[in-house]
């Protein structure tokens, strides 16, 4: 048996070394394809040549084919020659893993494609967040002397949503005055809740999920006019001139004034605040301005208060104020005034209305380094009040219309106008945004 092997071994050497009658890797690779492979049109990878597969020769294929539709051109792409048969000495060559492209003419139509895209849009080297930018709403100039410009699109930066649920809650409250809680007549929000006053002495206070955490005091004829909210504590002002002071999360009533005005409470908000103690600044109105001082007896007991006047009826004051930690600033029908707490009571700014404005009231707020902003009537201004004559980083401007309501935020002031339009400006003398409500 082992003499029929090697005779059997012996013919086969033989036959391949007639070079005729052997078959090579490519002539099997034909065979099994039907001898129509694309690979028997392309060599085997040389030397500084890129190898491209098979699917993104095609692709490449079907460009130049849609380039020679579209601009009438021909650009003739001709496959690689076969390569030639290896010597019968040598080794059979493994046939290409795909497609070759050359540098050179080869890629010479993809080169002029691509300078005919950059030509068209020159954008198309532009990184995404540059795009978004471009695209973004520019911001209108509102400083004094500035030329108006037309409407500004929406940029984003300010967004007005409906709250829903609790919408249509109040909605069918107010169907029913006499049954339920009383229409809406106040408005105050922290960051855990937002309570509503109504006009049957009521405060109804909702999570930021729309839901009703608590109903603060009992129905009655005395409507709430104000609202303050600070971490779990609300203090409601009502028209018969009392402020009651709650505690939102149990419920409970943690005080009651009622010798600190005679006249419908107009304006509260918290101030600075101790310990065991709080602290509220409200106005009347008559524009009688008093800071009520909360003390607690013991942690946890009950509390005592003090009623300190900030400002009599007769300087007029209109019905806005603005509280820090160490100032509370209004306005009357002539000035704006700074009142700082420590060390003791004292007015520590007198501000006079600018002379374009005689009709309108001013809206101020004030923060906690002493910088008193002030919209009156289309002006917008700033003063230091500490350093009386210092620089302030803002530039005053003239407003598209008259300011109703003021809030300062990290980006600039936010500004209601009487047209319904919710503007914020920053402190450049530019509107990032207007939004209509």
């Amino acid at each position: 048996m082992d003499a029929d092997l090697e005779a059997i071994l012996a013919e086969s050497d033989s036959d391949d070394a007639g070079g005729e009658g052997g078959l090579s890797l490519e002539d099997i690779l034909k065979e099994d394809d039907g001898g129509s492979s694309p690979l028997q049109e392309y060599r085997a990878p040389a030397t500084n040549e890129e190898s491209y597969s098979a699917r993104d020769w095609a692709v490449l294929q079907q460009i130049l084919r849609e380039d020679d539709d579209d601009d009438d051109v021909d650009v003739p792409v001709s496959p690689p020659q076969e390569s030639p048969q290896q010597p019968s000495s040598t080794k059979p060559q493994a046939a290409p893993v795909g497609p070759q492209l050359w540098r050179g003419e080869r890629l010479a139509p993809f080169a002029l494609r691509e300078r005919r895209l950059v030509a068209q849009n020159e954008s198309i080297e532009a990184s995404p967040l540059e795009t978004k930018r471009r695209n973004r709403s520019k911001p209108t100039d509102l400083s004094r002397g500035a030329t108006p410009l037309g409407e500004q699109k929406p940029s984003g930066a300010l967004k007005v949503e409906q709250l829903k649920t609790a919408s249509r809650q109040l909605a069918a409250n107010a169907r029913r005055p006499e049954l339920g809680p009383g229409s809406p007549s106040a408005l105050g929000a922290s960051s855990k809740f937002v309570a509503l006053g109504t006009s049957r002495g009521l405060a109804l206070v909702f999570d930021h999920f729309q839901e009703v955490r608590r109903v603060l005091g009992t129905a009655s004829s005395d409507p709430v006019q104000c609202v303050a909210l600070e971490d779990d504590v609300a203090c409601l002002g009502h028209a018969s001139g009392v402020l009651v002071l709650w505690d939102v999360v149990k419920g409970s009533q943690l005080r009651k004034v009622d010798d600190a005005f005679s006249v419908s409470v107009e304006k509260v908000e918290f101030c600075c605040r101790g310990a065991s103690d709080r602290a509220v600044a409200a106005i009347d109105a008559s524009g009688v301005v008093n800071r009520i001082v909360f003390r607690q007896r013991v942690l946890g007991g009950s509390y005592l208060h003090e009623v300190e006047c900030l400002l009599d009826a007769k300087s007029n004051v209109t019905p806005w104020l603005s509280v820090s930690s160490t100032y509370a600033a209004f306005s009357s029908t002539t000035a704006s005034f700074v009142v700082a707490f420590s060390p003791s009571v004292r007015v520590a700014v007198t501000w006079p209305r600018p002379s374009s404005q005689e009709e309108s009231n001013a809206v101020v707020a004030i923060s906690d380094d002493g910088v008193l902003i002030r919209a009156w009537g289309n002006d917008l201004d700033a003063l230091n009040s500490i350093e009386e004559g210092a620089s302030v980083d803002f530039v005053p401007c003239t407003l598209p219309s008259v300011a109703v309501a003021l809030c300062v935020v990290t980006r600039g002031v936010i500004i209601l106008g009487v047209d319904d339009v919710l503007r914020l400006i920053d402190r450049k003398g530019r509107q990032l945004d207007a939004v209509s409500f």
